[in-house]
């Protein structure tokens, strides 16, 4: 997420656009496990990997609030999250 108040608004955007494609790749994901089953796929680890994502408390609320607290709490020395930020290891 951008935290630089110049780009609030792209980075805004950038955010919900992931966030939309989470959610689409959870519903296909839902749609297409009834299919799949019938040919003997099981797509139970990816739904259930959805659902801690989207449960109460997960990382999509994490997400959310730390997007929020960039936009109101603007920090330009903190543009970008690096690697090592995304996967917990700052």
């Amino acid at each position: 997420m951008y935290t630089d108040p110049t780009y609030a608004a792209q980075g805004l955007t950038d955010f919900n656009y992931q966030m939309a494609l989470m959610s689409r790749s959870y519903q296909e994901t839902k749609l297409n496990d009834n299919a799949a089953r019938n040919f003997g796929k099981d797509a139970t680890p990816e739904l259930a990997r959805f659902e801690i994502f989207y449960s109460p408390g997960g990382a999509a609320e994490q997400y959310i609030r730390d997007a929020q607290m960039a936009l109101l709490n603007p920090n330009p020395s903190k543009s970008f999250i690096t690697y090592e930020e995304a996967l917990g290891n700052e």
